[in-house]
This record gives C-alpha cells, structure tokens and sequence, in this order.
C-alpha cells in the first residue's frame, strides 16, 4: 500500500470515529471538512461553533484553539492524526475514538448531547464515501476560493470511479434543543 492509498484510509477512519462517538452520545461533534491545495482536512468541533446559516463551515476563533474545543487533521499528517505521535493504521476506529475522548476532553464535554438530525446526516454521509471518497464543504487554492452549495464527495484516486452521487446536501444547521422526543417532552 502506498502513502497515499494509507493517508486516505486513515482519513475515513477518523470519519469512522465520529460516527463511533455519535453513538457514543456525542452528537453534537461536527466536522468541517475541507481541502486546501493538494490536501484533505478536517476540523472537528461542538456544533455550537458552526456557523448558523450553513451546518459544514466552522466558525471558529483563536480561543478555541486555545480551550481545546478544535482538532484539526489533514490528509498531510499521513496516520498521524491531531499530531499525535502514534499511527493509528493499525488500530480499530473505536480505539481511535477512545484516545480522542482522553486527548480532548474539553471538546469532547462540549459536544456531548443529542443531535438526531445531524447524527442521522452523518450516517448518510459515512454511507457515500470511503478511504477513496471523501467529503468537501470548502475548497480553496492558488486560484479560488469556493464555498460548496451542496457537500462534494472528493475522489482521493480519480482513476477508480463507482456509482456514488458526487455530491448530497449540506448537514442540518446545529440546533442545541434537538432531542430524540422533539417537541413531544
């Protein structure tokens, strides 16, 4: 397997872990999934920090850097995500998330709670893509800048093709009184 074809895989590991931490009851974790250059990233925070007129963007600011409520990885770090020192390639999605849960703690308590919408949206986004698909909300290179309209399902290898939609609908704006129960309480 080559770098590429391993960074990839990790990419949607991590993609995995959410869906793992969601089940967990942490579904106001939300991603911001983006790519800069010739890279891949990804941005994981509280849902109270999206922006509220588009549920992909993040809005972020140096103070949540500094409170441990972001955690940034790319495609760049190979299987060294959130610039740990360990590989995750080896590991199952779900220890990925149990070490997540120990190195922020700070984000992690921030998105605990229910988000059915978001949660159920995730799942349909983990079904479209793959190590080889990837999400994009917001690309950006030497020669534009572009805010995606609808998610867009980015081909790591452009080669391999299949019969994936190649794009679906951003997440549902972040709605803090989201419960299983809705307006029946």
């Amino acid at each position: 397997m080559d770098r590429q074809q391993e960074s990839s895989e990790c990419c949607y590991k991590v993609l995995q872990m959410i869906g793992i931490l969601h089940a967990r009851g942490y579904q106001r974790l939300r991603i911001f999934p983006y790519a800069r250059g010739m890279y891949w990233r990804c941005e994981i925070a509280p849902g109270a920090l999206f922006d509220p007129a588009n549920g992909a963007c993040i809005e972020a600011h140096p103070s949540h850097d500094r409170g441990g409520l972001i955690a940034r990885f790319g495609s760049g770090d190979g299987c060294r995500p959130f610039g740990w020192n360990r590989s995750i390639s080896k590991l199952s999605a779900s220890k990925v998330a149990d070490i997540f849960l120990d190195k922020f703690s700070a984000l992690a308590r921030d998105s605990s709670g229910p988000d059915w919408s978001y949660a159920g949206w995730y799942q349909e986004m983990l079904m479209r893509t793959s190590p080889t698909i990837l999400p994009v909300a917001y690309f950006r290179d030497e020669y534009e800048e572009v805010v995606c309209e609808r998610l867009q399902l980015f081909r790591t290898n452009p080669e391999q093709d299949d019969d994936r939609s190649r794009d679906m609908p951003l997440p549902p704006l972040y709605q803090l009184n989201d419960s299983i129960l809705g307006d029946h309480q």
